[in-house]
C-alpha cells in the first residue's frame, strides 16, 4: 500500500480505520471482563484480584513499549507482537489448574502486555486520520474497547457451562477472535503521511497548543503531573469498580444471572462514557469536558455509597451504571487532553505514558479486595474523587 492516499479516498479510507480499529478494541477489550472470566479458576479472591492487577499493570507497560518504540518499529509489527503475546496468554492459560503463578504469567502478565501494545497502535494510528474529531474517534474507539465485556463477556459466561465446550475450548476461541481480529486491521494500517489531505481541527477542540511537545520536555511540566495526578486517582475509581462489578451486586442480593448482566450493563455504560466524553468534547470543548469529568464521577460513587448503606439493589445498580459511565470519560479525555497539550507528532509516546496511571491505580482494586467493606470502600472512592476534583480545578493548558 502507498504511504499516501490519494486525497479523494482519505475519507473513506480513514473511515475504514475507524471501523476496523473499533472492531480490534472490541476484541482486545476482554481485558475488563476478568470479574466474569475468573470464574473458572478456583483460587482465593485476594490472588484473582491480583491477577486482575497483574493484568492492568502490564497493559500500562504494554502501551509505554508501543509508544516508546513507535518510531523504531513499524505500526504492523508492533501489532504483530501484541496479537501473538495476547494469543499466547489466553492459549497458555488454559494449562492452569492450581499454578496460580502460571495463571499471572498467562493472562496476567502476557496477555495484557500485548493488549497494551495494540491498545497504543489502534487508538495511536486511528486517532492520527481525524485530527478534526479528535473526541469522536477516540470516543468510537473507547467504546467499542468497553461494551466487550458485555457480549464477550456474557457469552464467554454461558461458554464456561455449555455441554461438550468447557472454559479451556472458550478460552482457545477468545484467543483465535482476537487473533483473526487484529490481524485483519494489521493488514491495512498506517499513519498518515504529510501529503494526506486531512481536516483541521476546529477552534473548540483545539486548545493552542505552541508545539509538539516530547515525552521528554512533556514530564517537565507541572501541568502533566497534575494530569497524571488527577486521571491516577479518576481511573482507580473506575477500575476498583469494574473489578467487584459482579460481586457488588451479589452482596445487595441479586440473583448470580443478574450480577452476570449487571457487569455487562456496567460494560455498556462504560462504553456508552467514552462515546458521551468524546461527543462533549467535539462540540463543547476540552473545558466542559474537563469539568463534567470530576462531576460525573463524584454522583457515581455518592449515588452507588447510598445504595449499600441503604441495601437498596436499584439504587446500587444505578451508581454502578453511573460509574461505567464515568471510568468511559477517563481514557477518551486524558487521549483528548494529551492531543490538544502536546500535539500529535509525538502522540503515540505521550499517550502510552499517560496511560500509565493504571499502573498506580490498579492497586486500588487488590486494597478494595482485601478491605471487603463496600461502604468503607465507597467513602474512600468518594474521597478520591473529590480530591480529583481540586486538582483538576488547577489544570491549565502549557
Amino acid at each position: 500500500m502507498s504511504d499516501t492516499v490519494k486525497t479523494t479516498n482519505v475519507k473513506s479510507f480513514r473511515i475504514l480505520m475507524l471501523i476496523l480499529g473499533a472492531l480490534t478494541m472490541f476484541v482486545t477489550g476482554v481485558l475488563y471482563a476478568w470479574s466474569i472470566l475468573k470464574a473458572p479458576f478456583k483460587f482465593e479472591a485476594s490472588e484473582l484480584a491480583l491477577n486482575y492487577t497483574i493484568c492492568l499493570c502490564s497493559f500500562g507497560f504494554g502501551g509505554l513499549f508501543s509508544g516508546i518504540f513507535a518510531k523504531k518499529i513499524p505500526l504492523r509489527i508492533r501489532l504483530i507482537i501484541g496479537t501473538a503475546l495476547v494469543g499466547l496468554g489466553f492459549s497458555l492459560a488454559t494449562f492452569v489448574t492450581d499454578n496460580v503463578l502460571l495463571l499471572y504469567l498467562a493472562y496476567g502478565l502476557l496477555s495484557g502486555f500485548g493488549i497494551g501494545i495494540v491498545y497504543n497502535a489502534v487508538i495511536g494510528s486511528v486517532n492520527s486520520w481525524f485530527p478534526d474529531k479528535k473526541g469522536f474517534s477516540a470516543g468510537v474507539l473507547m467504546m467499542s474497547f468497553g461494551i466487550s465485556t458485555l457480549i464477550i463477556g456474557n457469552v464467554a459466561s454461558k461458554l464456561f457451562n455449555f455441554e461438550g465446550f468447557g472454559w479451556k475450548n472458550t478460552y482457545y476461541l477468545l484467543a483465535a477472535l482476537i487473533v483473526i481480529v487484529t490481524l485483519i486491521f494489521t493488514a491495512i494500517a498506517k499513519m498518515p503521511s504529510a501529503n494526506d489531505s486531512l481536516p483541521a481541527a476546529s477552534k473548540k477542540t483545539s486548545t493552542g497548543a505552541s508545539e509538539d511537545y516530547p515525552a521528554s520536555s512533556m514530564i517537565k511540566r507541572a501541568t502533566f503531573w497534575k494530569l497524571f495526578i488527577f486521571f491516577m486517582l479518576f481511573t482507580a475509581v473506575g477500575s476498583t469498580i469494574i473489578g467487584f462489578a459482579k460481586d457488588f451486586t451479589l452482596t445487595l442480593g441479586a440473583k448470580e444471572s443478574l450480577a452476570v448482566t449487571i457487569v455487562g450493563i456496567v460494560s455498556v455504560c462504560n462504553g456508552l462514557g467514552r462515546l458521551l466524553a468524546g461527543e462533549i468534547f467535539d462540540r463543547l470543548g476540552l473545558k466542559v469536558a474537563q469539568f463534567t469529568t470530576s462531576a460525573i464521577v463524584i454522583l457515581a460513587t455518592t449515588i452507588s455509597l447510598i445504595g449499600i448503606l441503604t441495601s437498596s439493589l436499584v439504587i446500587g445498580i444505578i451508581g454502578m451504571c453511573l460509574c461505567g459511565i464515568s471510568y468511559g470519560f477517563s481514557p477518551t479525555i486524558s487521549a483528548a487532553f494529551i492531543a490538544s497539550f502536546y500535539g500529535m507528532k509525538h502522540y503515540p509516546t505521550n499517550l502510552s505514558i499517560i496511560n500509565l496511571v493504571l499502573i498506580p491505580a490498579s492497586f486500588m482494586s487488590t486494597i478494595a479486595g482485601s478491605i471487603g467493606d463496600y461502604s468503607i470502600i465507597f467513602t474512600v472512592l468518594l474521597s478520591i474523587s473529590l480530591i480529583g476534583l481540586i486538582i483538576n480545578l488547577t489544570i491549565k493548558k502549557p
